[in-house]
């Protein structure tokens, strides 16, 4: 279907002359619109139209269960604001989870120091009786730390970043400092 051209089409007398124009003017002030009909603004909308307007807004709903019929939109803001509640409580629970994994490292690490310090002091005692002087070092060194460790291990120590252990291993720690107070005695001894 070709669209009709309601805008007139000039007339030879409506177009100035090239020869007549004044350089200072546009070609607007020389074209004449004395017999030019206004164009009609206003655009009838058929019935059918409007009605398949109708029909088109209504199928841009969309039912979701749990968010029910709405339209694309507002399920896009609903289903975005869950999202970023969800964003926030994954990352709440993996900074707790992060923190309490490094607590319960530096309870581990604990743990193996005082260990080990156990074992030195087990080897450099037995240097230490044979008069070897740096076994004396160590020694000092190896009592010094063991205490240190399970003393943070009982209370908690901010220098050492250990939090106290919890009621769980509690009675296994309580029993082993009376073994780790009698060890400082012994090593102040041969000291």
């Amino acid at each position: 279907m070709a669209i009709p051209n309601l805008l007139p089409s000039p007339t030879a007398t409506e177009v100035p002359d090239a020869n007549k124009l004044d350089p200072t003017s546009t070609f607007l002030d020389h074209y004449e619109t004395k017999n030019v009909d206004p164009i009609p603004l206003i655009v009838q909308i058929p019935a059918e139209s409007a009605a398949a307007s109708t029909e088109a807004q209504s199928t841009d709903l969309v039912s979701l269960p749990l968010l029910g019929r709405r339209t694309v939109g507002a399920h896009q803001r609903v289903l975005g604001a869950i999202l970023t509640v969800a964003l926030l409580v994954l990352a709440g629970a993996a900074s707790i989870a992060l923190n309490r994994s490094d607590a319960a490292a530096q309870q581990l690490k604990a743990t193996g120091q005082a260990l080990m310090q156990s074992q030195r002091l087990a080897k450099t005692v037995s240097q230490a009786l044979v008069g070897n002087p740096q076994a004396f070092v160590d020694l000092a060194d190896s009592a010094s730390v063991l205490t240190s460790t399970v003393g943070g291990l009982s209370t908690g120590d901010q220098g050492m970043g250990l939090a106290p252990l919890n009621n769980e291993f509690r009675p296994r720690l309580e029993d082993a400092r009376p073994l780790v107070e009698r060890t400082k005695k012994n090593a102040e001894t041969i000291l």
